[in-house]
């Protein structure tokens, strides 16, 4: 008699324990649907962003071969256009050659005219030479980085889209930053699934 109540007593748990997992397993798969739906939000739209101002640069590309401004005049004009245009409240773009040189940045301006050859990030990544590889292979594309925010000086991770304006040899970016999608997947994503693979979760402890 007790035999069999400690017989239903593990299937019981056993049971449970089964439920549990498929719980966790639930939520840690709906954590990264959401998780994998805010990103592509926020990230889809920066090449749509970036092609449009490559439109401004053909525009002002034009001028020069309607012998109105000179190739000189038409930069100036380009860059301080491009210097003035923000979207999603303090959103930029900004510009660097293939050297890389930093042609234009409105929120660090010390940097233009500047070598950004050796310029890394914190993890060791040389982001612009990274900018220059994506633009000399595919013409343009996406890179992820840490870069600080406007207001701050701690670097936080941030994914732009780049590309090349082949007539100047220019590389217009813009970025997004992923601070707020990392602290959504450390609160809804990861602790499910530190749980389901922990050594305490019931049908994985030895």
């Amino acid at each position: 008699m007790l035999l069999d109540r400690m017989k239903f007593s593990v299937k019981f748990l056993l049971g449970l324990s089964v439920l549990f997992l498929f719980f966790l397993a639930g939520m840690g798969w709906i954590g990264w649907q959401s998780y994998e739906k805010l990103y592509e939000t926020k990230v889809s739209k920066l090449k749509d962003l970036v092609d449009t101002t490559i439109g401004l640069l053909t525009e002002c590309d034009q001028k020069i071969k309607n012998e109105e401004l000179s190739l000189e005049d038409a930069m100036k004009e380009a860059a301080n256009r491009i210097r003035n245009i923000r979207y999603s409240g303090e959103e930029y773009f900004w510009i660097n050659d293939l050297h890389p040189k930093m042609v234009m940045h409105p929120y660090k301006s010390e940097l233009e005219g500047k070598d950004l050859s050796d310029m890394k990030d914190p993890r060791g990544k040389k982001l612009f030479v990274e900018f220059v590889e994506i633009c000399r292979n595919k013409g343009e594309g996406y890179s992820q980085y840490m870069w600080p925010k406007h207001q701050g000086s701690q670097p936080v991770p941030k994914i732009s889209y780049v590309k090349l304006f082949e007539p100047w040899k220019w590389i217009v970016g813009t970025g997004v930053y992923l601070d707020d999608l990392e602290e959504f997947k450390r609160v809804y994503c990861t602790p499910f699934v530190k749980t389901l693979f922990h050594d305490g979760n019931p049908l994985l402890s030895a």
